[in-house]
């Protein structure tokens, strides 16, 4: 009743949040919204936002799609890696199948890490080494939230003397100085031989398996280099994807540069898990950080909802993938993942 409970309150706080930042839009002419109700307001904004998103320029936006798919490749690719470092021997037309299972169940998770829950679950089927498979996909996340992070790093010190965006800049250059020190700290040797201490119980177990797993990596530098460098490709495909869409919309005054510092801020706040698939929140981020750089409301809030639906379609690939690839005895564990809100 709890977990019901929980994923009930995600769905109405990303509603809540979404119908608020859609109520307070401000397009065109301030006068127009003189007078009017906050129910007249949602009308006219939703209205404004569907003209501007069938205006969409349709070459652009199917090449859009193109590189959104191209991306998912690409990270696919990445996880198999990984996964062959460890000698797991996962064919790639598999880890595609997987990958699209869970970025499938990325339309009904909190977050938008939550599939990773399913695409672990399945993944573990298909070998006996469960506690590392685990492993290779948190680290598969990592490496992707890490090397978005530092895209944003590297355009930040340009921006510090910046009104408005030297305050992004410093929460990034400060998240990655965090990062960097917890990544020292949880490769440290000297953790190492405390975790190895740990009595082999059911939990501390699999606790140890896994971390053996993740620091076996620190034998295989090449396997990393050569993810990060996946990595760092496919998340400035990304960025060129929202830029590539902005422009589609219509709008032509956007700094490449910019995008590379508010995109990734973006697509963090979009992870943390207070709605389901960061609805809401989402919306909320692309708005009030796009106009930092004059980003008006209906291009920004326009831009969230075209990227998420685009997405939404998209993980759609792997409905098919999921009722050919799903045991029946599993069914219900993924139905417990899901009501759970991906606390498992």
């Amino acid at each position: 009743m709890k977990n019901k409970f929980l994923v009930f309150l995600r769905v109405l706080i990303g509603i809540s949040i979404l119908l608020y930042v859609l109520a307070t839009l401000q397009i065109g002419d301030p006068s127009v919204y003189s007078n009017k109700s906050i129910f007249e307001c949602l009308t006219h904004n939703i209205s404004q936002l569907i003209n501007k998103i069938l205006l969409i320029n349709k070459p652009l936006f199917i090449l859009g799609l193109f590189l959104i798919v191209s991306s998912y490749f690409l990270s696919f690719a990445r996880w198999h890696l990984l996964l062959k470092a460890h000698d797991i021997q996962i064919p790639f037309k598999r880890v595609i199948s997987l990958g699209f299972i869970g970025v499938l169940f990325n339309n009904v998770m909190p977050s938008t890490v939550g599939g990773d829950l399913v695409k672990a679950y399945y993944a573990t089927k298909d070998t006996s080494k469960r506690a590392t498979v685990v492993t290779t996909i948190l680290v598969d996340r990592i490496i992707g939230m890490g090397s978005l992070l530092l895209i944003s790093v590297l355009v930040a010190p340009f921006y510090l003397a910046t009104k408005g965006l030297n305050n992004v800049a410093i929460v990034v250059l400060g998240l990655f100085a965090f990062a960097l020190i917890c990544f020292w700290l949880v490769l440290h040797p000297k953790l190492m031989k405390k975790i190895s201490r740990f009595e082999k119980g059911k939990i501390s177990g699999k606790l140890v398996k896994m971390y053996n797993a993740l620091y076996y990596y620190k034998n295989k530098p090449e396997t990393i280099i050569i993810c990060i460098g996946i990595s760092l490709v496919l998340q400035m495909l990304a960025i060129f994807v929202q830029y590539l869409l902005i422009i589609a919309m219509g709008y032509n005054n956007i700094n490449f540069l910019d995008f590379m510092l508010l995109i990734p801020a973006i697509t963090f706040i979009c992870a943390i898990p207070i709605s389901i698939m960061g609805w809401g929140i989402g919306e909320a981020a692309y708005k009030e950080l796009l106009k930092l750089v004059a980003v008006p409301d209906v291009i920004s809030v326009g831009l969230s909802l075209i990227t998420r639906l685009s997405m939404m379609v998209i993980n759609l690939f792997g409905l098919p993938l999921y009722i050919m690839h799903k045991p029946a005895d599993g069914l219900k564990e993924i139905e417990n993942i899901i009501e759970k809100g991906g606390h498992e």
